[in-house]
């Protein structure tokens, strides 16, 4: 061996130790068909310093021997398995419960990451220290892997500063430890959506940012959870809003923003739910404000159930 190999070795390896861990969750639940692949999209990163940490949700199909072979062949692979059904936001909470990485993330049995994902957005928090979370955009792909260009056009995830209005984030991200910590676990009563009630508390209690590059596999299909509990979502969607209810309020700017929230939220709903979310606007504010939010919104849906424009 010659000394510039030598010393190459070695700066390699002081390189690696300078590493900061990440620490991917991936909870399954009879994922056999795809959760492979999922697995070699993690352990293949250019970044290598993580672990993987697999929940098994209860499967009842091949999913705990991929698991076992998995975790035989790379020593970076943990396996949780969870004695009665968790669904997701448990498992989530299980698995970051042993995580021993710096920063954060979470993927599914049925997605994939490109090789460089991770190594691009622990870059991108480690440029600056005051973000706590980064994401990045997606691509859309069926079953066989095929872009899907009909989704792929709309796919770019949006401004941040939007997050109150939905769900920015997306499904390839990573967060800070601390910001964990300090936001807590995710909300086991908002199953469905978790993941956008765990994102407005990041972003209320530290910044994001929006990396636009295309880091991640995207599986749509007749059988994910959002195609087949859309409605679901939906409401679950409004109850996180009204559990965000004064944060989202204080970003909003104006009287005009305001209204039309409340406008959009309200139509969202069935009757039941609306009327909770006209007595909650009511009961979260002091009387002057009736007239200055709610008398204008209650307005302005009155004149469109006549057909007139808001």
């Amino acid at each position: 061996m010659t000394l510039g190999v030598f010393y190459y070795i070695i700066f390699m390896k002081m390189d690696k130790r300078n590493e900061i861990m990440v620490s991917v969750v991936l909870p399954v639940y009879n994922g056999e068909k795809d959760l492979e692949a999922a697995i070699d999209s993690v352990l293949q990163q250019s970044y290598s310093d993580l672990e993987l940490i697999l929940v098994n949700d209860c499967s009842t199909d091949g999913t705990a021997d991929i698991i076992r072979r998995a975790a035989e062949k790379d020593s970076r692979v943990r396996s949780i398995t969870n004695q009665t059904n968790q669904k997701l936001p448990e498992s989530l909470n299980i698995g970051f419960r042993q995580a021993r990485g710096e920063f954060f993330t979470w993927t599914s049995d049925d997605n994939r990451y490109d090789k460089d994902a991770i190594r691009v957005m622990v870059e991108a928090l480690e440029q600056d220290k005051e973000v706590a979370l980064v994401y990045c955009d997606y691509t859309p792909v069926d079953a066989e892997g095929r872009v899907l260009e009909e989704y792929d056009r709309q796919k770019e995830e949006g401004n941040p500063e939007d997050m109150i209005r939905g769900n920015q984030v997306g499904a390839c991200f990573l967060y800070r430890r601390e910001i964990a910590e300090k936001v807590g676990e995710y909300d086991k009563n908002l199953f469905l959506v978790e993941d956008y009630d765990y994102w407005l508390r990041i972003f209320e209690a530290g910044r994001m940012i929006h990396v636009n590059k295309k880091l991640y596999f995207y599986q749509v299909h007749a059988g994910s959870l959002t195609a087949t509990r859309a409605e679901e979502i939906r409401h679950r969607t409004v109850e996180c809003w009204m559990k965000h209810w004064k944060f989202i309020f204080s970003r909003l700017h104006g009287l005009r923003e305001k209204c039309l929230f409340c406008h959009k939220v309200y139509y969202m709903e069935n009757v039941p739910y609306r009327r909770q979310i006209f007595r909650d606007i009511v009961r979260r504010y002091p009387p002057y404000f009736f007239y200055r939010i709610v008398k204008p919104f209650r307005d302005g849906i009155r004149r469109t159930a006549r057909g007139d424009e808001m």
